[in-house]
Order: C-alpha cells, then structure tokens, then sequence
C-alpha cells in the first residue's frame, strides 16, 4: 500500500505543543492541517462546529443559487414539483450533518433557508406586483410554507 503524501493531513484535537509537528514516516513527511472536509462535512482540529457550519454555508451557497435560478426561470412548473425539489434536494444537502450542530450558531444555513423558502413562495414577485416590503417577517413565510 503507497501513501499518497499529497493527499494524506493529519489534525490534532486538543494536543499538546508539538504534536503538530510534521510525520516523518518511512521518508514521507506529513503535514499537520488545521480542518478536513470528510464525506461533505468539515471538521476543525479546534472542535469549533461554529466555524464548520460557517463553512457548510458558504459551500452550500452554489446549490442554493442552482435553486433559485430554477425557481425563477420556470415559472409555468407546478408549485408541488418546486416544493419536492426543495424537500428532496436542497434541504437534504443543507442539513447533510446537522446533527452535529447542537448549540452553535446556525445564522449561515438559516439564511440560505429563509432566501430560498422565499424564492419557493414567490416573494421576489409579491414585492414587485404587490408592493410588499423586502423586509416581511420569515414568520410570515414559514406559516404559508407549512
């Protein structure tokens, strides 16, 4: 079995001074890295879930804006089929892992929620057709959505 020294870090949760100094192993050096992404999720070597969910966020941002420009260049799609998109496949990549995420803050992903909940419901054409503010409350939103 080769290692693949480009490829292969190593992180050290709650070590001591010099435990990320660099491996050397058989002549290959290993270097120390502060965080990984693991199967989508990042881990941070200092535990922070804060800075890992911060992460996701701007990660996930790419398939939210897929979304929202699906939403808004097919308006003649059934409101069912935009809602089992939404369930099936946005939700299912934002909160890949969430069960991680007790007691941090969540401001990141929830924005990306409430913005692409409100493209679903058609807010961006409420505010223009009926003069609704930028600003209606996402309590408003949640109870048209559920």
């Amino acid at each position: 079995m080769k290692v693949n020294v480009a490829k292969t870090k190593f992180f050290v949760g709650n070590g001591d001074e010099g435990d990320t100094d660099p491996l050397h192993v058989s002549g290959l050096i290993v270097e120390h890295c502060s965080g990984d992404v693991y199967r989508g999720s990042p881990f941070m070597c200092d535990g922070s879930v804060s800075i890992a969910v911060k992460l996701r966020a701007q990660s996930k941002l790419s398939h939210v804006l897929k979304f929202v420009s699906f939403i808004q260049k097919n308006n003649d799609v059934p409101f069912f089929v935009k809602r089992r998109l939404f369930d099936a496949a946005l939700m299912s990549t934002l909160l890949h892992g969430c069960e991680s995420w007790s007691a941090t803050n969540l401001r990141g992903m929830i924005k990306l929620y409430n913005w692409s909940m409100k493209e679903l419901l058609g807010m961006k054409r409420a505010i223009e057709l009926l003069g609704v503010r930028r600003a209606t409350a996402n309590s408003v939103c949640y109870s048209g959505f559920y």
